[in-house]
């Protein structure tokens, strides 16, 4: 079972699910690479890279959330 990571859907945050989650949408990825082009010209060999890097993370489910309280609601209840 993949990882599941919770990140806020901050515009830049984002690049997390396009570097960690391979559910993530091919318009997405292409317009992450657009915007990293000038530093990263080879944009998949970079995620690539990162992926190595991070094994335990990769790949990941990656649910981007609005708020506090959308949040809560995705992440399970602590066991007591």
């Amino acid at each position: 079972m993949p990882p599941v990571l919770v990140i806020e859907d901050d515009r830049f945050l984002r690049v997390v699910e396009v570097v960690l989650d391979p559910k993530a949408s091919a318009e997405r990825r292409t317009a992450y690479a657009d915007f990293f082009a000038h530093d990263e010209p080879d944009f998949d060999g970079w995620c690539a890279k990162l992926r190595q890097r991070v094994p335990k993370l990769y790949p990941a489910e990656v649910r981007m959330v609005e708020d506090q309280d959308s949040c809560a609601r995705i992440l399970p209840m602590p066991m007591r």
